[in-house]
């Protein structure tokens, strides 16, 4: 549902609209429900988001640890964090959970921390010269950086799609 003041979502359990304070048991239900999609079609978990799903349930903890072994440093813990992290905002935007917008906001802040950390350790590691295998850090820093951008481009996509605003109500919103 959304609030018929603000038009922001809105949950069936609320008594008042957290955004805009409106008391939404004055107001009728059917005042009150989400507006029909222009395009029916870019609603539910399909298209990118399907992809987004896939992805980040199955396919991060495999890439993350089919491309190198887990040697348990520092970086290791976090990307291991991070993937399961993933895995379960994954099945929460699969579901179309209603926590689902605020559980991926939270896994995006963790994995804007974690990419940046990791390149900054990397990058320690290449300018400090104590490792004798740079080219390997050269490709760590590469995927680092191409790690960066996709989950950049995910925000993009979680806060401009039209599909995720029918599907879930509204768009990821870091600050409103």
């Amino acid at each position: 549902m959304n609030c018929p003041q603000c038009g922001k979502r809105v949950w069936s359990d609320w008594q008042t609209c957290r955004y805009c304070g409106l008391n939404l048991q004055s107001v009728s239900s059917q005042a009150m429900a989400i507006p029909i999609a222009a395009n029916p079609e870019l609603k539910g978990v399909g298209g990118w988001l399907l992809v987004f799903c896939i992805l980040y349930t199955i396919g991060g903890a495999l890439f993350l640890f089919a491309t190198r072994p887990f040697r348990g440093d520092f970086l290791d813990i976090l990307y291991l964090l991070q993937a399961i992290i993933a895995f379960v905002v994954g099945i929460h935007v699969w579901s179309v959970n209603k926590s689902a917008l605020f559980v991926l906001k939270i896994y995006f802040i963790v994995a804007l921390c974690v990419r940046i950390l990791g390149l900054l350790v990397i990058l320690l590691a290449l300018l400090s010269g104590t490792t004798k295998n740079q080219s390997e850090l050269g490709v760590a820093l590469m995927f680092s950086f191409i790690g960066l951008g996709t989950t950049i481009a995910w925000i993009g996509y979680f806060r401009y799609s039209q599909r995720v605003k029918n599907t879930y109500g509204s768009n990821l919103i870091f600050f409103s």
